[in-house]
């Protein structure tokens, strides 16, 4: 809902493409202009979260989050 405002969406862009940092968040799966556009940015991770993987994927983040660190 957030991508329907232009300067969010103004703000993520220059998050993502400027940071150096780690940023987590959740990201709609449905196809989005915007949206596939941060999709498809280099080292972006996309994890796909069901209830049959959450442990697995949460230990994967967390391993991936310490390879970063």
């Amino acid at each position: 809902m957030q991508m329907l405002s232009a300067p969010f969406e103004t703000v993520i862009h220059e998050v993502i493409s400027s940071s150096k940092h780690i940023i987590l968040g959740t990201i709609c799966v449905d196809s989005h202009p915007s949206i596939d556009k941060i999709k498809e940015l280099s080292g972006i991770r996309l994890y796909h979260l069901s209830e049959k993987n959450r442990e697995v994927i949460t230990e994967r983040i967390t391993n991936d989050i310490h390879k970063f660190l």
